[in-house]
This record gives structure tokens, sequence and C-alpha cells, in this order.
């Protein structure tokens, strides 16, 4: 059923707390983000909803409603920083997320792991799709991608998140991958928390300046790896981003000593006792619960 949005946005919210997300199913961009706080035509954006059509209304929590609209032709290349209703969302969302998560204990060369498998960076269970989108616009709005030439993900965890911020940003999209192909690459040989390999990097050449995009960084084993492979080829690192980071595993410290900032969506913490830590790093908010552990 379509819905003309010329009507619904004329439509009071039912609480001051209820949250509106509207979403380019073109595209996966957010185009505007209000709540009863906020006077959604104040924003450029939000002014050019009118000109869509919503193909579905869906509510993703108990105050968060998704209209999920068809514009072909709109896409704001200005937002306001202090428009945090966007930030909001994006944070109560990754709290559910989590929420449903469950540590799994992997052992590898005698050493511990607390691995978190969740619906953001592994998919299980599937998560809503307005979610990655809000996690890839957050990082387009809190990095320096003006002077790179590449959006470079490796395979697989990152690859939907990179394919989001290459869209977003404009920037062709090269892959890391795990197994080779009849073309040139710059191999780099990675050593992560449970796991280590080579990856083949396709389609980046000496002179290209890439925004890195993994689903989390953790040891940094993987980052690292490939950043040195890259600066021995001639390509500089830009910046990097990734959806999560879990720095009691030290991989955001050795990114600083690098020269390099990380910017992600949150910082996770994982415990024995199947505690769970969220912080959102620029924001500071923070939350903690307890998930099951499954050895």
């Amino acid at each position: 059923m379509l819905y003309e949005t010329n009507i619904l946005l004329k439509q009071e919210h039912q609480s001051q707390n209820e949250v509106t997300v509207y979403q380019n199913i073109v595209n996966g961009e957010v185009l505007c983000v209000s709540s009863g706080r906020e006077n959604i035509r104040d924003y450029e954006c939000c002014r050019k909803i009118g000109k869509c059509i919503i193909l579905e209304i869906s509510r993703i929590d108990s105050n968060i409603v998704v209209y999920r609209v068809l514009c072909r032709n709109i896409k704001c290349q200005s937002r306001r920083k202090d428009f945090d209703i966007k930030t909001e969302t994006m944070w109560k969302l990754i709290v559910k997320t989590f929420k449903s998560a469950r540590i799994y204990v992997r052992t590898y060369k005698d050493r511990k792991y607390l691995y978190v498998v969740n619906a953001l960076t592994d998919n299980i269970p599937p998560p809503d799709p307005i979610l990655q989108s809000l996690i890839a616009e957050y990082i387009v709005e809190n990095i320096d991608y003006s002077k790179a030439t590449k959006v470079l993900a490796p395979e697989a965890l990152g690859l939907p998140l990179g394919s989001l911020v290459s869209y977003l940003t404009g920037l062709p999209y090269a892959i890391a991958r795990k197994r080779t192909f009849p073309a040139k690459a710059i191999i780099a040989k990675y050593r992560s928390g449970y796991e280590e390999g080579k990856y083949f990097i396709y389609g980046v050449e000496s002179g290209d300046r890439i925004l890195f995009v993994d689903d989390a960084v953790s040891t940094g084993g993987t980052a690292k790896a490939i950043i040195e492979a890259l600066e021995k080829n001639g390509v500089e690192v830009a910046g990097i981003a990734s959806a999560i980071a879990k720095p009691q595993y030290g991989g955001i410290k050795l990114m600083a000593e690098l020269g390099y900032e990380v910017i992600r969506a949150v910082d996770v913490y994982v415990y024995d006792d199947g505690r769970i830590k969220l912080v959102q790093p620029l924001k500071k908010w923070s939350k903690e619960f307890k998930v099951p552990v499954l050895e």
C-alpha cells in the first residue's frame, strides 16, 4: 500500500518521545529523523520528503517508527551537526541489538577470546537495515574523506558497511579478499585474536588514498597488517572507521600508536560472566547488561 507523504507529514506525533525515521529505499540513506521535540520542516532533507512516496511503515522499537520512502532524486549533502536525534536513534538500536547477542568463548593457540555473536556485525539474527544505514551516515559525517580516492573493506564481515560508506561518499569500492584472483594484488599477512591468514587487496595502487572500513576493530591485527601492506606499496590511509570496537583487546590503542583515530559507532566491552558494556565514543553514553555465554 502506498501513502501520500504530504498527509503523513501533517500528522502529530503520538508522544513527545516518539522518533520518526524516513529512509530512502533506493540507497538506504536516512533522509530525515524527527521527534516531538523537533520540527522536521526546519531541515533541508526533511522539507524534501513531500516529494517521496512512502512504501512501508514499520515500528522497530517502542518509540521508533520507520517510513521507507521511494526517492530517486533526493540526496542531501548538508546536515546540521547539532541534529542529534539521528545519533540517539542509532544508539537505541545498537543497545537493542546487543541485548540479543551471545558471547562465544573461542580458544586460539591457548589464548581465550570472547567473541560477541550479534546482529550488527554477524547478522545473527538479521538486523533491521536502518541500523547499518545510520552507522554508515554516522561514519561519513564524522570522518574526513575529502582527500580519499577509494573505500577499502576486508571480506567478509566488513563488506556491508564498506558498501554503504562507498555509496554515501561517492568513492570507488575496493575489497581485500581472502582468496586469489588472476589480477595484481597487494598481499597482507594478518593475525587476529582468533585466526591468521592472508588478504589479497585488489583494485588499489600506488598513489591511492584509502578510507579503510571494517565491521570491528578488536586486536587491530587485521587493520595493522593491511595498513602496513598498503604503505609499503605507496598507498596512503586517509582514515579508519568501523561499526564497533573492542578497546579491551588493544586495537584502538594500536591504531593510535600508528597515528590513526578509529571512527566507530560503539565500543563494546565483554566479560567472562556475560556482562556487556556499551559506550558511544563521541557522546559518552553507556549501557551495561548481561547476555548468555556459550562455551
